[in-house]
Order: structure tokens, then C-alpha cells, then sequence
């Protein structure tokens, strides 16, 4: 049976992306977002352009119970601060919840998050999550309307799934993907997820230039050959604990040259022959989900997670306890040699 409706919980730059893309698909998603605003002006038409143009009407609520009862795949591109919020939200409404699957764009370990909430709450639910956002994306937002523009679609993705697969999840993303590489563990794609492990080390490093709201290309004037090393050092330690997790790690560089399909042999000459990064601009206040999220549900989870399976992970500690001074309050993700085994046997 296909999916009756589908949901996307989050109005920013992926969320946003996607709900055109499946618009552009003949599909009718239902995009959830907190500001009737914004509600508003989809239902009046989102305007895009770049990749896929037009004016879309898209169809919106503020209402997680509508959302819920009504769509019966979710898929969230939030930030992952928000995920165990979102996530006592849909409880609420378990009961009636026509929810059958839920997959998270940008893993980050919401897969893992959403596995430990089924389980609590003693309900199935097919689970998947991507290792990176499939958009290059901008949301621009005015007092009148609202556009987006997609600079690129990914033309490769990695998806995990839990160990049965959602054969109707796998048919959808391959009508809006060209090429889609799965894993068979959460810990495969949040461990893989690109975005921690490159802005981490290069917002730390430009730290200075964020705080003064400096206007500079955080991929192109922001890099440096130390800062590859850095980004290569996290990559090596989340390649070990991959190793004793017993699954899939695809290299950093090895995995931004397949999403574009190109061949770099450094990160620093990805970045500058890349336009789509090459003009991204860098943040200007620490409160930017390049520290806020990539920090705590990027680099945190590292330390903890080494630390579990016996593997070390100076680098990510060192990052953690540097950044510690401006991370705002957050819900830690908490592993253990249990939830491991747990999560192994599903």
C-alpha cells in the first residue's frame, strides 16, 4: 500500500526544499510549522527557483495533531535540537496517530532517538534517517511572502533503514533521488553525517570573525590547511568507532565528491571548485545551527559514544570542551553498552 499522505515537520530550508520537490512529483505533502504566518503564505504559494522552479501552493498547519492523524509517513528536517521535542509531541497523539513510518533527513541520531521512543512507548514504526541533508537549499522570508531557492540536488544519498526494509520508503525516494546508497545501521549514517565534522573545527577556528559578524565564505576564506587537518582527524575517529560498531563508514571526502558525482583529492580543493559551497556564507553569531546543532548533536555524541565502545577520541574531546562556554542548553543523546546491544538485534 503506498503512502496515503505524507508529512514533513520542519518550514526551513530542507523541509522546504523537499515538500517542493514531492509538490514537483505530483505529491500533496502536509509541511508542519510553528508560525501560522508562514502557513499562510505556503498556502498562497511557495516561490521557487534554482533546480525546481515555480510558484507551488503548498499545504501547511500548525497543528501537530492534524499532521499526525492524517499522514502516515513523517519526515522531519528540523534541526536536532528539536527532535525529542517533536518526538513528545506525536506521543500526545499516539493513540490516533496514523503514522507509520518516520524517517529523519540529516540523521544526527534521530533515527537512534526515534528507535528508543518506539520502543518506550511499545509501538512499530518503520524508522529511517539520511546521513546529510539532500538539498543545497535557501529559505528567504519576508514580511509578504516566502522563496526558496535549490541550488543543487544531491545526486547520491545514504539512507539507513531499520532492519526490515520500507519497500514503499525506498520506491519514494527513488522517484526524487538519482542514486541512494543504503546502510542497514542508524549508526552507519549519523556517524557519516558531513556536516558536524567539517563546521565544527572550521566555526572554532573562525571563531573571532562569527563573533565580530564578520562577512567572509566559511568553505573558501574560512579554510585552511589546518583546518583539513583537524576535519581529517574527526574523520578518522569516527571511522574507528565505526569499526567497533561493527558497520559501513564512508570517508568524508570520499562521500562529498559522490554526492556531486566529481573527483577532488583534497577537501580544500572540493570546497573552492564546488560553486554550491564556495559562496556559503559564514555564520555571524554563535547561536547559528553550525555550533548550536552540529556541536552537541555532532561532535558531543563522539566522545560519549567512544567512550562506550572503547574508542578514543581526543579530538572530539577537545572540541566538546572548547565549545562547552557557548552551547545553549540541550538534551544530551545518551548511549550505553545496553541500548547498543539493542539496537544491534533490531
Amino acid at each position: 500500500m503506498a503512502y496515503r499522505r505524507i508529512g514533513i515537520i520542519g518550514a526551513g530550508n530542507t523541509g522546504l526544499a523537499l515538500a517542493a520537490h514531492l509538490v514537483s512529483k505530483g505529491f500533496t505533502p502536509l509541511v508542519m510549522t510553528r508560525h501560522a504566518r508562514i502557513v499562510n503564505m505556503l498556502e498562497e504559494g511557495l516561490k521557487v527557483q534554482g533546480a525546481i522552479q515555480g510558484v507551488l501552493p503548498i499545504h501547511a498547519t500548525t497543528d501537530m495533531h492534524k499532521l499526525v492523524s492524517s499522514c502516515d509517513l513523517l519526515i522531519v528536517s528540523t534541526w536536532a535540537n528539536a527532535h525529542s521535542e517533536i518526538l513528545r509531541q506525536i506521543a500526545r497523539y499516539s493513540d490516533e496517530s496514523s503514522c507509520r513510518s518516520i524517517m529523519v533527513l540529516n540523521g544526527n541520531w534521530g533515527a537512534y532517538q526515534v528507535t528508543n521512543f518506539a520502543d518506550r512507548l511499545g509501538i512499530h514504526l518503520g524508522i529511517a534517517e539520511s546521513a546529510g541533508m539532500p538539498y543545497v537549499s535557501r529559505r528567504n522570508l519576508s514580511e509578504k511572502d516566502i522563496n526558496l531557492s535549490i541550488s543543487g540536488i544531491k545526486d547520491s544519498i545514504t539512507v539507513s533503514q531499520e532492519s526490515t526494509a520500507d519497500s514503499e520508503l525506498e520506491s519514494l525516494l527513488a522517484l526524487l533521488f538519482h542514486d541512494i546508497q543504503y546502510e542497514d545501521s542508524f549508526f552507519a549514517t549519523s556517524l557519516s553525517a558531513p556536516n558536524p565534522v567539517i563546521h565544527a573545527p572550521l566555526c572554532l577556528l573562525n571563531l573571532a570573525r562569527i563573533q565580530e559578524r564578520e562577512h567572509f565564505h566559511i568553505l573558501v576564506d574560512g579554510f585552511s590547511p589546518e583546518a583539513e587537518d583537524i576535519i581529517q582527524g574527526l574523520d578518522a575517529e569516527r571511522a574507528a568507532i565505526a569499526r567497533c560498531l561493527h558497520v559501513g563508514y564512508t570517508p568524508i571526502l570520499e562521500q562529498l565528491n559522490g554526492f556531486w558525482n566529481v573527483h577532488h583529492s583534497s577537501l580544500q580543493d572540493f570546497f573552492l571548485k564546488q560553486a554550491l559551497y564556495a559562496n556559503l556564507e559564514g555564520p555571524r553569531s554563535i547561536r547559528h545551527r553550525f555550533i548550536q546543532e552540529d556541536v552537541p548533536f555532532g561532535i558531543v555524541p563522539l566522545v560519549d559514544l567512544g567512550r562506550t565502545v572503547g574508542s578514543s577520541t581526543p579530538i572530539s574531546k577537545a572540541l566538546s570542551e572548547l565549545y562547552r562556554p557557548y552551547l545553549q542548553p540541550y538534551d544530551r543523546i545518551e548511549f550505553s553498552a545496553d541500548s547498543l546491544a539493542a539496537m544491534s538485534k533490531r
